[in-house]
């Protein structure tokens, strides 16, 4: 039971607070101060508290109310701080949309916040639009006054992946995170990452708690993040373990980062060989954690003081949730032995939208540890009390945060016709979908076909044609064999190929997996026979 022992050190924190009501808590603070900065844009704390109240206002009158899902499409811009902290102020829970995603399914959406030359890529809804940019003149006339809702804790804040987080998940959340970082009034955070991801909130939420600024990136081009850095004198960053060998290929000389004082990591399997690299590169302080959605995001912290001897770094030790590591039996193992890591806490996530049957096998019951939710990620405690990640379980795996069920893209591949076999790997960069197909095709007719039933971090980085799956001598798939087809230089896959690094950003890292090599970004191909 040794593994339970490591989860006293859990702090207590409020657990009666909401999201918006501790920045409204610093607004009184610090009503001068700036919150938000865009490009010329800058907004101050009463500012920015104003506008969102006027929005705020606005979507009541159009039946915003708690537990009312309200969806959000806009850029990275002061609008979209304005939006989200409208939403959490009226009492709805915002629900982040991704133009590009055809699989989003806006059903429950009742209010879609949007800008006016977005409005045509939002997928089909029933819900009602409001481009706030155009119809800003009606909304600035209400009231600037913190609205009156019956908001509690215990209210829906946000849907991410279908999980259903509550305000005193974040609010906990929030607050461990400032005290673990020693966030003050004097820190300058980045926001760079989709609204789709949950690191999103911490860039955006962290500051506007405790009076400091968030400097919003228009792209996330590392030359030009470390210019936003030395410009604005930014103190906090986060980035994913995947964006980390780019930005050693990148470290601007030109420009100064002194201000920059600490990393932030998570979401994915994070090398050692490449941290120590990075924090050799840039003077800063280095924070590992392990994030899950489904605990409203980070769960452990590991600084790095010294390089630990394992290949990939530490995730840490729990803190606001408790941290299990469990065998088959739902036993907790010895320290040092493998097992299914559990968390358990009071700020769990509710479940999953209109999925109870994956609620009930995700978050359950134990009968003397209470409410925990099975991770489905493999690990062990060290003697020092720290939490290591080995792997995922097997076909699953992360991309920047979210899991991936390996399972779910070949179901979609399966669909199309003329697809007759279909099996997925992950690499350290992406993903790759090996098929037997009868006829000719091309990526681009594959990816038409799955898109409307996979979100764009799930499609396929490369397929690959076989005329049949290797197995194994027990019946399984070789995976081992697949890894060994060639890939093609045909050029009009090369094309594909530069036109899929255009269009994303996104990388894998299989956790518990590492390629000691820099990985060079690949983007979607046909990998011929």
């Amino acid at each position: 039971m040794r593994n339970v022992g490591w989860n006293d050190t859990k702090t207590d924190y409020p657990t009666d607070k909401c999201i918006h009501q501790l920045f409204e808590e610093q607004v009184e603070k610090t009503p001068n101060a700036i919150a938000v900065v865009f490009e010329e844009q800058k907004l101050t704390y009463s500012e920015l508290n104003c506008k969102a109240n006027q929005l705020a206002h606005y979507l009541q009158k159009l039946g915003v109310v708690p537990e009312t899902l309200v969806g959000i499409c806009v850029e990275r811009s002061v609008e979209m701080v304005v939006g989200l902290l409208a939403i959490l102020k009226a009492g709805g829970a915002y629900v982040a949309i991704d133009a590009t995603d055809k699989s989003q399914n806006l059903q429950s959406i009742s209010v879609i916040l949007t800008l006016n030359h977005l409005k045509s890529e939002i997928p089909d809804s029933n819900a009602q639009i409001l481009c706030i940019d155009t119809e800003w003149e009606l909304i600035a006339k209400q009231n600037t006054d913190n609205p009156n809702t019956p908001t509690t804790a215990t209210n829906l804040a946000y849907i991410l992946n279908q999980t259903l987080v509550e305000h005193q998940s974040v609010a906990q959340r929030l607050q461990w995170l400032q005290e673990t970082l020693k966030i003050t009034e004097r820190d300058i955070l980045l926001h760079k990452t989709s609204l789709t991801q949950d690191v999103a909130l911490l860039e955006i939420g962290l500051p506007l708690i405790t009076g400091g600024s968030v400097v919003i990136a228009a792209n996330n081009e590392p030359t030009e993040l470390q210019k936003l850095i030395a410009q604005h004198k930014v103190t906090i960053v986060h980035l994913y373990p995947s964006e980390l060998p780019t930005w050693l290929n990148t470290n601007n000389e030109a420009v100064s980062l002194k201000s920059w004082r600490s990393l932030l990591t998570s979401g994915e399997a994070l090398s050692t060989e490449i941290a120590d690299k990075f924090i050799q590169s840039y003077p800063v302080s280095l924070h590992n954690f392990y994030s899950i959605p489904e605990a409203g995001g980070e769960v452990t912290h590991w600084q790095w003081l010294e390089e630990p001897p394992r290949e990939n770094v530490p995730v840490g030790n729990p803190n606001r949730l408790s941290v299990y590591v469990l065998d088959k039996h739902q036993d907790p193992v010895p320290t040092g032995v493998p097992g299914e890591i559990y968390i358990g806490g009071s700020s769990l996530a509710r479940g999953y939208l209109h999925q109870e049957q994956k609620r009930a096998q995700q978050f359950i019951e134990h009968p003397e540890l209470g409410k925990l939710f099975q991770t489905g990620d493999i690990g062990r405690y060290h003697n020092q009390g720290y939490v290591e990640i080995i792997k995922a379980k097997q076909r699953q795996t992360w991309i920047q945060g979210k899991r991936i069920e390996l399972a779910e893209i070949e179901t979609a591949l399966l669909s199309v016709a003329g697809v007759e076999q279909a099996y997925v790997l992950a690499n350290q960069t992406f993903l790759i979908a090996y098929i037997v197909v009868a006829g000719v095709w091309t990526p681009e007719q594959l990816d038409s076909q799955i898109q409307q039933q996979l979100p764009s971090y799930m499609m396929p980085g490369a397929y690959i044609p076989v005329s049949s799956l290797p197995l194994t001598h027990e019946g399984k798939v070789d995976e081992v064999a697949l890894a060994h087809f060639p890939v093609s230089d045909h050029e009009t896959e090369r094309k594909i190929a530069q036109k899929r690094l255009r269009d994303s950003h996104v990388y894998i890292s299989p956790l518990g997996e590492h390629s000691h090599e820099e990985e060079s970004r690949v983007p979607k191909m046909a990998l011929g026979q």
